[in-house]
Formats: C-alpha cells, structure tokens, sequence
C-alpha cells in the first residue's frame, strides 16, 4: 500500500499473497479478510471478469474447504470458473481442471449425484490426455467409484442410476 497505494495491481496481488500466508497458518479470519481487501482492490482496477478475480475466487474456495463450509466453497468455484469460461478459450489449461475441482467440491459437500456429473467427465479428460496410469485419472477414477457406490447403496437400482448419471458409451 506504502509504495504502489490502496487501488494497484502489486497492493491487490500483494493482499492475496498475504492472505495466502494467513489461510497456511490456519488464521481464517485474517485469511478471509485479505482476500476481501486483494479482490475489493482488483475488482476496481480490473472489474468483475478477470483472472486475477477467478484467481481471489478460487483462494476464497480453498479457504472455504478447509473450514468445511462447502456451499461456500461450490459457490466461490463456481464464480471463479464462470469468469475463466468467459475470459480463456475452451482448450486453455486453466480450465482442464474445472469438473474435476467441482466434482471434489460437490462429493465433500456429500452431493454424490452432482459429484458425479462433474467426476466423470474429468476421469474421461485425465485418461484421453494422458492414459490410464497418470496419478489424477486414477484419483477421477476412484472418486466416480466413491460417488457411485454412495448412490447405489442410497437408491439399491444401480440401473436407472447408471442409466440417468452416467453415459458409459
């Protein structure tokens, strides 16, 4: 703030970094307050629909997974990712990772169904880009398993579920 002032790209990535010290030291409160003050800046420089933004959204998620506040995480997620659709093309690395991230938000959130829908096509994604024995297609794997064996044992009709969630084909 001292050497760039309170509206400067540097003090708003300089709030989001310390906030990222805060949210590693587990003071929540303090982490929660710089990511305000990192997005309150940058959103006056940059407005709503930038990465800088989607970047400040997504710490707000993590720092809301690690509360297990998962409405707070899903929606945080979801804003992030809806300025990076807008912002980078469909095929930029960035968003490789959005059902992926989703999915693991709605299965903490115990959302097996949603989980599902975002898993599955990760899993597909992770074993088309880089086959069977990359480290997060096996992880996509083992979570579609998770989900859809907490939907099995809820529901007991493995056909209609599969029928409905998932297109195997």
């Amino acid at each position: 703030e001292e050497s760039y002032g309170k509206i400067h790209e540097m003090t708003g990535v300089t709030y989001n970094n310390i906030a990222s010290l805060y949210k590693d030291r587990k003071n929540n409160i303090k982490a929660e307050e710089y990511f305000v003050k990192a997005y309150e800046c940058l959103r006056m420089i940059y407005g709503e629909k930038h990465p800088l933004i989607a970047e400040i959204y997504n710490n707000l998620a993590s720092l809301y997974v690690s509360q297990g506040d998962m409405t707070l995480t899903i929606e945080y997620l979801k804003k992030s990712y809806d300025i990076l659709f807008q912002v980078y093309p469909e095929s930029h690395p960035r968003l490789k990772r959005y059902n992926y991230d989703m999915g693991m938000a709605y299965m903490y959130a115990k959302d097996y169904y949603q989980a599902l829908r975002h898993l599955y096509p990760a899993y597909i994604d992770f074993l088309e880009e880089n086959g069977p024995d990359y480290s997060n297609t096996k992880y996509a794997f083992t979570y579609v398993y998770i989900c859809f064996s907490d939907i099995l044992q809820s529901k007991g009709n493995d056909k209609e579920i599969s029928d409905k969630y998932i297109d195997f084909n």
